[in-house]
């Protein structure tokens, strides 16, 4: 993305990313499930959608042809890595497609941020089957992390999960139901995450106090995600 905007984006930097994306690309074309490990002998397919996003902006970026590795992943994340009965994705998975975990939204919701660089259409697919996991309560709206009937505890993906809503799911719901334009979603949900992030404002600044650096930045990357970001 910095490449993206800054036209004074160093080469030597370019050239490291044009190899990086070439190793992504030929991994993601050889693997039949478009699954690559973030592990030894586990992939999570939000991580591989990440890798999907920066390929897909790697492409818009310098004008690459992309279209291929593309396809196929989207392709793959609709026959193997969604569940069927909830539209969310599995969790976590091995390279060959097996189900290592349960079908969460924490997982789907952060896919469908990365999959709005890549493929709408998938975001949008991704971002119906989180939105059936919202619970709402005096206009105060939350994700549920476990889908069609499965429960767990939470983790470091989900954030604490209360009473089954995930604190990282709901917040993560807040890309695609802003770059879908599902305004009553994201209101709901922005008001629970007002709420709970404690939110310190100075002049036009703005940022969350229990956030931390890092969610602050991804509320940043949720509150300005938008339909430009996918063809």
């Amino acid at each position: 993305m910095a490449r993206l905007v800054d036209p004074a984006f160093p080469p030597d930097l370019a050239a490291r990313q044009d190899a990086l994306v070439a190793s992504y690309e030929r991994r993601l074309l050889a693997s039949p499930t478009a699954l690559i490990d973030t592990l030894p002998g586990e992939a999570y397919p939000t991580d591989v959608a990440a890798v999907a996003a920066a390929i897909a902006v790697h492409g818009r970026a310098t004008g690459a042809d992309h279209s291929a590795v593309l396809a196929h992943w989207a392709r793959q994340v609709r026959a193997v890595q969604i569940d069927p009965g909830t539209g969310l994705v599995l969790q976590r998975m091995g390279a060959d497609g097996r189900a290592h975990d349960a079908p969460r939204a924490s997982g789907t919701g952060l896919a469908a941020y990365f999959a709005g660089f890549a493929d709408r259409a998938l975001a949008e697919q991704l971002a119906t089957g989180l939105f059936r996991e919202e619970r709402s309560v005096l206009g105060f709206g939350a994700i549920h992390e476990y889908g069609g009937g499965s429960d767990g505890p939470g983790d470091i993906d989900s954030g604490p999960v209360i009473l089954g809503i995930s604190v990282s799911a709901t917040a993560f719901a807040l890309a695609p139901a802003r770059a879908f334009g599902h305004r009553d979603v994201f209101t709901r949900i922005f008001r629970t995450t007002d709420l709970t992030g404690l939110p310190l404002r100075s002049g036009n600044r703005l940022r969350f106090t229990n956030g931390g650096a890092i969610g602050n930045a991804l509320l940043l990357a949720f509150l300005t995600s938008g339909p430009e970001l996918a063809r």
